[in-house]
């Protein structure tokens, strides 16, 4: 796999057999070839986003020693997807989360990373 000098495209040749290791390791290195691309993902989610549609949705957290935490969340085709970041930095992911949930809002509204409640932005 290559990607051009833009960062625009990428020429895959793929004409192997893969069991779902293989397919875990293909995906692995497209996610760290998209990671360099251009343009870089939309800062807020677009309508055909792949979408976790079990009935139980599996997600873990860790403090690390240097201060860092990693969040954890389990979707069904892409596997495990990790974030790390400052503690400090997952505040505001913490206050989102209890502020979505504390009032069980009937009506659909995205909420932003900063805590914002923008209903008037579509949902995925």
């Amino acid at each position: 796999m290559n990607l051009d000098a833009s960062g625009e495209h990428v020429r895959v040749h793929v004409d192997q057999e893969f069991d779902a290791q293989g397919v875990q390791g293909l995906m692995a290195e497209l996610t760290r070839l998209r990671a360099r691309m251009s343009p870089a993902f939309p800062t807020t989610p677009p309508a055909d986003t792949a979408e976790f549609t079990g009935t139980e949705c599996r997600f873990a957290f860790r403090i690390d020693g240097d201060g860092d935490g990693r969040f954890w969340i389990l979707h069904a085709g892409l596997g495990w997807i990790s974030c790390r970041m400052p503690v400090a930095a997952m505040l505001p992911l913490a206050d989102l989360l209890r502020q979505a949930t504390s009032n069980h809002a009937p009506e659909p509204a995205f909420f932003s990373f900063d805590g914002s409640r923008r209903p008037d932005t579509p949902l995925p």
